[in-house]
């Protein structure tokens, strides 16, 4: 299995358009946000606290958006990886693997495992250099216990993604098949993960929605390690707790179910967890019901 894991590791890195178009959706992301969006929300904030400067606010916002690009850079990045396992199936290519003395479960395992690695070594590209961006713009830096927390939820985003395309991409046969949903994804992960839009500007059924896809839990906890000293320094001034409470709630630092109950960061992690298990179980029972197809 791990010749089978470099195999696909080597197949996607070394072919730099699957890596970029993998972040594609990242980079439009950081596009809409740093030109159409980052003014309006910085004028949010100051609404919200408005005896603060202008460029602690750009800070705090900028904090915001590299943790809303961190949370769905693993995200879109496994999925890339999994064009090969389309490939191996459009191909017939996958006939030689069942024939070797390959495990039944190696392939689909070794497929989740490059899939997660990709996703989780792009994160933390996009990561360093985004950490890099926000120390140049604004002279203020991430601790390393910061980058460490925010790398291993990346790490969580990634597994979680991974698990969940391998199930949905049992059933695309085609590469144009695959195509449509990547676009798909890259399209929405924007809102899965309340980027395009914070939170509160997105209707409460929407808002619903947004908390059950499983990545989307991975956006507020990095929010909330990210944006911890920026919020200190905006709102640590504020004559009480509640102009800080409405912003956390409104740019979805933190979720709420059905906008009353508050979810705790562990049980967002719990979610996440129980899901990608269920997800690749399901993904196995899947590729292995598909290989005696072959």
């Amino acid at each position: 299995m791990i010749i089978l894991l470099k195999r696909n590791l080597k197949n996607h890195f070394r072919t730099p358009a699957s890596v970029i178009f993998s972040i594609v959706a990242v980079l439009i992301a950081f596009f809409v946000c740093a030109v159409f969006l980052e003014n309006s929300m910085i004028d949010n904030v100051l609404q919200s606290a408005p005896k603060m400067d202008r460029e602690s606010c750009r800070w705090l916002i900028e904090c915001w958006i590299m943790a809303g690009l961190v949370s769905m850079t693993p995200v879109t990045a496994s999925c890339g990886a999994f064009a090969i396992m389309i490939v191996d199936s459009e191909r017939k290519i996958i006939k030689d693997f069942k024939s070797s003395p390959l495990k039944k479960y190696d392939y689909p395992l070794a497929m989740v495992l490059c899939a997660a690695i990709a996703g989780f070594l792009i994160s933390l590209v996009i990561m360093a250099l985004y950490a890099v961006y926000i120390y140049i713009i604004a002279g203020v830096g991430f601790t390393v216990d910061q980058l460490l927390k925010t790398a291993g939820m990346a790490l969580l985003t990634s597994v979680t993604g991974c698990c969940v395309h391998g199930f949905l991409l049992t059933y695309i046969k085609t590469l144009g098949g695959f195509s449509n949903y990547s676009t798909f994804l890259g399209t929405n992960i924007g809102f899965f993960n309340a980027i395009y839009l914070p939170m509160g500007s997105l209707p409460a059924f929407l808002r619903d929605v947004v908390k059950i896809v499983p990545y989307g839990h991975a956006a507020p906890i990095m929010r909330d390690i990210l944006m911890a000293k920026p919020l200190e320094k905006v709102f640590g001034g504020a004559p009480d707790t509640t102009a800080l409470m409405d912003f956390r709630k409104f740019f979805g630092v933190d979720f709420y179910l059905f906008d009353k109950t508050k979810i705790s960061y562990s049980a967002s992690i719990i979610y996440m967890i129980v899901f990608a298990i269920i997800c690749f179980i399901l993904f196995m029972a899947r590729y292995n019901a598909k290989r005696e197809q072959f």
